[in-house]
């Protein structure tokens, strides 16, 4: 479950951006759109523990993001909370294998290979396991960062602009294989775009403006 409430940012103090009250269930999907710059990246920042709400209160279950300190928040977040970002970030010198067992190891899991060589599956991976991640191509990073968003089965399944330079074929594998891999976890899943192809995929819509 994760709900907002009275939720704004403010970078300089002074022009605040507010955010829509809004209230999800475990297997929810939603869109949230929105032009470039009326704060759609702030916000998922603030759903992922990133940023800490300036007003108002995110809770994740029974958990208050903005109670938490630096480090429960930490831990917190690589358990319930992954995030797909715009571009992939791994330690290049690690192969497939190594940086999804990082992601566990460092929200406070056990390392369990089997999840990851099935998740590779799943995606069309395994035979990428060893491959070091600096020699993928962009689509291939892309899925990696996938799995490594959903290796620790979050409740939240964040995505920041995961279409907005792919053509249409593409846009459509990306949905597919974020809705799959969200509901075989049971995760909320939020993409956060200004890609207006998507509107028809989603019924839940919230709007930034």
């Amino acid at each position: 479950m994760l709900k907002t409430k009275d939720l704004a940012y403010s970078y300089d103090k002074s022009n605040w951006i507010s955010f829509p009250d809004m209230s999800c269930s475990a297997g929810d999907s939603y869109l949230i759109l929105g032009q470039s710059g009326t704060g759609k990246t702030t916000f998922l920042h603030l759903l992922s523990g990133l940023l800490k709400p300036m007003k108002g209160d995110i809770m994740i279950g029974d958990r208050s993001l903005s109670k938490l300190s630096g480090a429960e928040l930490d831990k917190f977040r690589g358990k319930s909370i992954g995030v797909v970002f715009q571009s992939a970030h791994f330690i290049s010198s690690l192969n497939v294998m190594d940086n999804l067992r990082l992601a566990q190891k460092l929200s406070g899991n056990v390392i369990d290979d089997q999840r990851i060589k099935s998740l590779l599956q799943t995606l069309n991976l395994g035979h990428k396991e060893n491959a070091l991640t600096r020699d993928l191509s962009v689509g291939e990073k892309q899925r990696v960062a996938i799995a490594r968003a959903v290796i620790n089965k979050p409740a939240i399944l964040l995505a920041d602009e995961p279409t907005s330079a792919l053509d249409d074929k593409n846009c459509d594998e990306v949905l597919d294989l974020l809705e799959k891999t969200a509901k075989d976890s049971n995760s909320i899943l939020m993409i956060v775009t200004h890609d207006n192809r998507l509107k028809s995929r989603f019924e839940n819509q919230i709007v930034i403006s």
